[in-house]
């Protein structure tokens, strides 16, 4: 047994760095988390001086701010597609001009259409563009630390929920709204600054790890070790001899002598590590370097997993290495067909279906983020009071965060369970908040539902690849944001016109509370599901194993 650990350990060898540059990409997730949060869940508090200006109704002017949340969401496909076309630091920079732009436009909107459409829906788009970017920027520089990693990084999310709402609401008392936006803005514009972070991971980022992979693996043959180095161009015209190619002085002894003993001299062997040379690989040419697979965010399934993967019984690094490039040229030439059958297939699974409904569910939290500002000061309580309940849901938000994944991953406490104890609390808090009268009341409600909101969030994709399988979290986590998006957009106003029909507060968050209840339902029933599942497969491997021992008892 203990060989075998020690075996499973050095096959999980990976080729990301898990350092180096890897923590300043992590402090460049965290500021862009910080903005994207911070922007959109500090909307109940803007919400109130949009009402106070255009005099419209509560449903029309919560499309605003649920437009937003939920293109952040919606776009996610449309992101990924920009990330594998062009890379992750020019799609996040792109996001963060659109989200300035877009916001700018907001501030010297004539009517409440303008502002749905410029504030609402161009700067949503922005921030799903940086916001999604940096999760991918994550996952491509950490596997083994990458639960550290992500709560770091993810902790920037609370954080800009306890400081924007606060923010906002002095600027709003220092200036007008026009003005307030404009200041977000500016401050929208730095995910340029944090885009810019995101260096690609090129293989000069990895030739130390994979000079340890190489002897790891003993891989002595000469034509085995050409093919995994081969990284010519198919026209070696077209290289320019005015390039500068990164230097080889990184690549390891070993590899430089073999460079040295098996390629033409004529070919110029800084070119099988530049930079230029991995933008021009094609996906079909996959075949012809292991590189890429750790490259590419579309090859890579783990990619937007949260946790470690080292806590993953069924991920083999090294394994799904080698199966991965075996199928990735076939996966290339029959992309668009293999995602739709993923998709359908994903449907046919009473799991994911089970699944989407319960992280469907608890979208609903945006209509608490929305509405809990105008509620409280509807009760007579003062406005920094209200915007302090931000806080507070924004502080227990990141500390419940980094305890969720640190549980998970270092106690090996299942996922789900977690999740459904969120679930059945953020049922009980929404229920409760309308009734609360006194600001320690409603703080306590607070506090209950930041636990909730942190940890269904951070365990998102954990929970996704402990249900499914690591090899189903990219599409499956695309499925769900798709349709998290749609309900994010729907929710508060329609929340908004129960409140217009009713006058009362009471019944949007009862709604709200109801919701999150039809998600913990359909979490236990998935748990019940699994838990059978799990014990299924026990017995048969139970039976397998008697069967073995017999048979070799029979040879004896």
């Amino acid at each position: 047994m203990a060989k075998t650990g020690a075996r499973n350990k050095k096959d999980n060898t990976d080729l990301a760095p898990d350092g180096g540059w890897g923590w300043i990409v992590c402090i460049g997730t965290f500021f862009a988390n910080f903005i994207a949060d911070g922007t959109m869940f500090s909307s109940g508090v803007q919400m109130m001086a949009f009402l106070k200006y255009f005099g419209e109704t509560k449903a029309a002017t919560a499309w605003v701010s649920s437009s937003q949340l939920g293109l952040s969401m919606m776009m996610g496909p449309v992101v990924s597609f920009l990330i594998v076309k062009y890379s992750v630091r020019t799609v996040a920079i792109a996001g963060g001009v659109i989200a300035f732009l877009g916001t700018v436009a907001g501030a010297f909107s004539p009517n409440l259409t303008v502002l749905i459409f410029t504030y609402g829906v161009i700067c949503g788009i922005g921030i799903c563009f940086f916001f999604l970017s940096s999760i991918v920027a994550v996952g491509l520089y950490f596997t083994r630390k990458r639960a550290i990693a992500t709560g770091i990084a993810m902790s920037g999310s609370g954080l800009g929920v306890i400081v924007y709402p606060y923010l906002t609401q002095l600027l709003l008392d220092m200036y007008d709204w026009r003005n307030t936006l404009l200041i977000i803005a500016a401050l929208c514009l730095n995910a340029v600054v944090c885009g810019a972070l995101f260096r690609p991971l090129t293989r000069r980022n990895i030739d130390k790890s994979t000079c340890k992979c190489l002897e790891e693996n003993s891989v002595s043959d000469s034509d085995e070790r050409r093919s995994m180095l081969s990284f010519r161009y198919k026209n070696e015209d077209s290289v320019s001899p005015t390039k500068i190619y990164n230097s080889t002085s990184g690549i390891g002894e070993e590899l430089k002598s073999f460079l040295d003993t098996n390629i033409n001299d004529n070919v110029d062997k800084r070119q099988f590590f530049s930079e230029q040379h991995l933008s021009s690989i094609k996906p079909t040419d996959v075949r012809k370097t292991e590189y890429h697979f750790f490259l590419s965010p579309r090859l890579r399934s783990d990619v937007f997993y949260s946790g470690s993967v080292n806590f993953l019984p069924s991920y083999n690094c090294k394994l799904k290495f080698e199966n991965s490039l075996e199928d990735a040229a076939d996966k290339a030439k029959e992309n668009n067909d293999s995602l739709f059958l993923s998709c359908i297939q994903m449907f046919r699974q009473i799991r994911f279906t089970l699944l989407l409904c319960c992280m469907v569910m608890w979208t609903s939290q945006s209509i608490t983020m929305t509405y809990i500002p105008d509620m409280v000061v509807s009760k007579g309580i003062p406005r920094y009071h209200a915007a302090m309940l931000i806080s507070i849901i924004g502080v227990t938000n990141t500390v419940v965060r980094i305890l969720a994944g640190f549980t998970v991953d270092f106690f090996h406490v299942r996922s789900i369970h977690l999740y459904l104890g969120a679930l059945c609390l953020g049922a009980i808090t929404n229920i409760a908040l309308p009734w609360c009268n006194s600001f320690p009341l409603l703080a306590t409600c607070a506090v209950g539902f930041g636990i909730c909101m942190g940890t269904v969030v951070c365990l998102r994709t954990i929970l996704i690849a402990d249900i499914l399988g690591i090899d189903q979290l990219t599409v499956a986590f695309g499925i769900i944001a798709f349709f998290q998006g749609f309900t994010f957009i729907i929710d508060p106003p329609l929340a908004g016109f129960i409140y217009d029909m009713t006058g009362s507060y009471v019944y949007p968050f009862l709604m709200t509370g109801c919701f999150y209840t039809i998600g913990a339902i359909m979490c236990a029933i998935l748990l019940f599901i699994h838990h059978h599942n799990d014990i299924t497969e026990t017995q048969v491997e139970v039976v397998l194993e008697a069967d073995e021992v017999g048979k070799q008892n029979g040879k004896l």
